[in-house]
C-alpha cells in the first residue's frame, strides 16, 4: 500500500467514535480517504459526502437506503479507490457489496450487525450474506463475531480477522487519577439505548446510593431513552448526585474515566466494547455483562465483576458495593487491566495488523 497513492472510500456514520479513529488513523497514514455516510460529521482532512436518507429506524429496518445505491456506484467510481471499506455489515457493508464494483471490500463488523440483525428478517440475513461473500476481508472485534459470521457465511472464515479497536495509550491511561474523593464514582459511557439498560443503572445506583452518601453517577450519550431516563432522573431523591450529561467530547471522557471509580455496563449484547478498554486503561473496575464479548477481556473476580444482564437492580447494586469495598483487589485489577490493554488493546497497532491483513487478503 503506497503511503502518498492509496485511496479508500469509506462507507460508515461518520459520527461514529469508531469510524472517526479509523479516520484519523487513515489520514495520518496519508491516505485519501472519502466517506460516504448517513450522518454528517467534519472529519479534518478527509472528504465526507453526506447521503440524505431521512429517518432510520435503529432496528435496522432501513432498506430504503437501497435507493442510494446508484449514487454510491457513481461515487466510488469516481474516486477510483484502491479500497472499499465499510463499517457495519448490516447496512454499509451490504451497499458496499453491491456497489463497490471491481474494488476490493474490507468489512469491520461491531456486534448487532452479525449478532442481532440477521435473525430478525430472511432479507437482512440475505443481506449480510451477501456481504460476507463479496468481501475481501473481514474484520471482527471478537471471537464470538468470527463465529457468527461463519454460521452466516462459512467460506469468510478463511478472510476474517479478529482486530478489536484499541485505545491511544497517549490519552487513556492511569496517569493523573484523581483519588481521594467520596466514593463509589460509577460512569456508565453507554449510551441511552435499551441493549444499554439505563434505567437498570440508574436503578442499581439509586440503592448503592442509599447506602454510601459518598456516591456519585456520571452518565454519558444519546439515544431514545434519553428523555425517559431524564424523566426518572429528575423524580429520584439521588438525583443531585447523577450528572447526565449526553453526547461528550472524546476528549473529555479519560477525565471522566480517570475521575470514576467504577465502570458500569450491563449491556445484553456486544463486540468488543471500546468503552470497556477505555476504562480499564484508565483504572476504573469494571462491572459489567456477563456475555461472551466481555469475557474476551475479563474474568470474574480477577479483573472486574461480572454480572448476568438479566440480573435485577439489587444484583447490580450489590456487585458495585462488592467492588467498591475490596479497595486492594480493585488496585490489583487496575493493574492487571493495565497489561491487557498493553498487549492486545492499542488501537494504532491493531489498526497496522487489520491493514496488514487486507493487504493479504486483497492480493489473494
Amino acid at each position: 500500500m503506497s503511503a502518498r497513492s492509496f485511496r479508500i472510500s469509506c462507507l460508515a456514520d461518520a459520527a461514529s467514535p469508531h469510524v472517526q479513529r479509523f479516520a484519523a488513523y487513515c489520514v495520518e497514514r496519508g491516505w485519501e480517504l472519502e466517506i460516504l455516510s448517513f450522518q454528517q460529521a467534519a472529519i479534518p482532512n478527509a472528504v465526507v459526502r453526506e447521503l440524505k436518507s431521512g429517518a432510520r429506524s435503529i432496528d435496522g429496518s432501513n432498506w430504503h437506503l437501497a435507493l442510494h445505491v446508484p449514487r454510491l456506484r457513481r461515487a466510488i467510481r469516481r474516486f477510483r479507490p484502491d479500497l472499499v471499506v465499510a463499517h457495519y455489515i448490516t447496512s454499509y457493508g451490504f451497499l458496499a457489496a453491491v456497489s463497490a464494483g471491481s474494488a476490493p471490500i474490507a468489512l469491520w463488523g461491531y456486534g448487532s450487525d452479525l449478532l442481532i440483525s440477521p435473525s430478525r428478517s430472511w432479507l437482512s440475513r440475505t443481506a449480510v450474506r451477501h456481504a460476507l461473500r463479496r468481501c475481501a476481508a473481514l474484520l471482527v472485534v471478537s471471537p464470538q463475531l468470527a463465529d457468527a459470521a461463519t454460521t452466516l457465511w462459512p467460506g469468510v472464515a478463511a478472510r476474517t480477522l479478529i482486530v478489536p479497536f484499541g485505545v491511544d495509550p497517549e490519552r487513556f491511561h492511569r496517569r493523573d487519577r484523581s483519588e481521594g474523593e467520596p466514593g463509589p464514582r460509577c460512569v456508565a459511557l453507554r449510551g441511552f439505548v435499551p441493549n444499554s439498560q439505563p434505567i437498570l443503572v440508574l436503578q442499581a445506583f439509586e440503592l448503592l446510593a442509599s447506602r454510601h452518601p459518598g456516591a456519585t453517577l456520571v452518565m454519558t450519550g444519546d439515544g431514545p431513552l434519553r428523555h425517559v431516563l431524564a424523566d426518572v432522573i429528575e423524580r429520584s431523591r439521588f438525583r443531585d448526585r447523577v450528572r447526565l450529561l449526553g453526547r461528550v467530547d472524546g476528549e473529555r471522557v479519560p477525565d471522566l474515566l480517570r475521575a470514576a471509580d467504577l465502570y458500569v455496563a450491563p449491556t445484553f449484547s456486544d463486540g468488543t466494547s471500546v468503552s470497556l478498554l477505555e476504562a480499564m486503561a484508565c483504572g476504573a473496575t469494571p462491572v459489567v455483562s456477563d456475555i461472551p464479548a466481555n469475557r474476551w477481556w475479563t474474568q470474574d473476580g480477577v479483573n472486574a465483576l461480572l454480572v448476568d444482564p438479566l440480573a435485577p437492580a439489587d444484583v447490580w447494586a450489590r456487585r458495585l458495593e462488592e467492588a467498591w469495598e475490596s479497595g486492594e483487589w480493585r488496585e490489583a485489577a487496575a493493574e492487571h487491566n493495565s497489561r491487557i490493554v498493553a498487549e492486545r488493546g492499542i488501537l494504532r497497532r491493531n489498526l497496522d495488523h487489520a491493514f496488514e491483513f487486507i493487504k493479504v487478503c486483497s492480493a489473494a
